[in-house]
This record gives structure tokens, C-alpha cells and sequence, in this order.
């Protein structure tokens, strides 16, 4: 119980990890090629996919325990919810703030892309994590 709470962590860690990289690195690119297509919201944006990962990840390795329906109702209602939030957010900024909104939609897409990626291997680890953890508990 005590190594599952302790995993969880971990990958919330590793999410913190890869928010500040692609922060600093996204900065980095922008100034360094892109200065025109830099919008003010880009930190936000970093912000909103930590705390939405950090929470799935908090959610699923949770229901994880329990069987595999509650985790499998709860990783489509963590991505349902994620999903419907990033077109809103879209759509609120593409309507009225309007400033590089294409350079704001691509790089929605693109964390999306690297935070579902990393939320796929965190799953992956999870699941070997659970197995290693049930053929313990049978010896």
C-alpha cells in the first residue's frame, strides 16, 4: 500500500519534471526563433496540462486498486473531461483574446499529444508495477 502511494508520487514528479523542461524549452524556442508567435497565455497552458495530468494520474493509480471497470469508467471520464476542457479553452481563447491563436491551438495539440504520451507510460508502468506487486503477494 505504502509503495503504491509512493509510485503515485513518483509520477506526479515526473509530470512536475516534464512541465518545467517543456516550460523552459518552449521559452527558449520561442525567443530564440519564434518571437512573434509567442503568446502571454503559454505558461498557463504548461500549468493547466500539469495539474489535469497530475490529477489523472492521482485519479487512476486510485482506481487502479479497485477493478478494472471503475478504473477503465474513471480513465474516460479523466480524458472525457480533459477533452471537453481543451476545446473550451480553445474556443474561448481563438473567439476572444485572439492574439497567435494558431500558434496557441498547435501547441495545445502538441501537449496534448506529450502529456497523453506520458499519462500511456505511466499506465504501462502502473501495470507492470501491479503485476510485479500480485506475483509477490501469491509467493
Amino acid at each position: 500500500m505504502e509503495s503504491e502511494e509512493k509510485f503515485r508520487k513518483n509520477g506526479i514528479g515526473k509530470c512536475a519534471l516534464l512541465s518545467i523542461i517543456i516550460l523552459v524549452a518552449g521559452i527558449m524556442c520561442f525567443n530564440a526563433f519564434c518571437q512573434e508567435l509567442y503568446f502571454a497565455a503559454y505558461p498557463l497552458m504548461v500549468l493547466f496540462f500539469f495539474s489535469t495530468t497530475a490529477i489523472a494520474i492521482s485519479v487512476m493509480a486510485k482506481a487502479w486498486k479497485k477493478d478494472n471497470l471503475t478504473f477503465y469508467n474513471k480513465y474516460l471520464l479523466t480524458h472525457g473531461i480533459k477533452f471537453l476542457l481543451i476545446i473550451f479553452i480553445c474556443l474561448i481563447y481563438c473567439w476572444k483574446i485572439q492574439v497567435n491563436s494558431k500558434s496557441f491551438v498547435v501547441c495545445i495539440l502538441l501537449f496534448h499529444a506529450i502529456y497523453s504520451t506520458f499519462e500511456i507510460k505511466f499506465l504501462n508502468k502502473l501495470n507492470s508495477f501491479q503485476n510485479e506487486t500480485n506475483t509477490e503477494s501469491k509467493k
